[in-house]
């Protein structure tokens, strides 16, 4: 979903005395159109961060220091999941 998919969507198209035709859009409807827009791309940012979130694991000589394996989510691997190239 991109801006200007929402933006046809929710605007309408006038033309104008000179016949150049313009887009409206009035308060609601934009309001509508970008919580729709940013409702998509947090769903898609968290489901690909879900999928591509890796496991950092503390080396296998200091692991039993913690009494067991010492294991965390490696934040860089989930804000890299979704480019910011997909938000048009």
């Amino acid at each position: 979903m991109t801006t200007a998919e929402l933006f046809k969507k929710y605007s309408n198209l006038y033309i104008f005395e000179e016949g150049a035709p313009e887009y409206l859009i009035d308060k609601e409807d934009f309001q509508e159109a970008m919580i729709k827009f940013a409702q998509h791309h947090v769903l898609m940012a968290l489901s690909l961060a879900a999928d591509k979130a890796k496991i950092d694991m503390q080396p296998l000589e200091d692991r039993f220091a913690f009494n067991g394996p010492y294991q965390w989510v490696n934040k860089e691997s989930i804000l890299e999941s979704y480019p910011k190239e997909n938000i048009k």
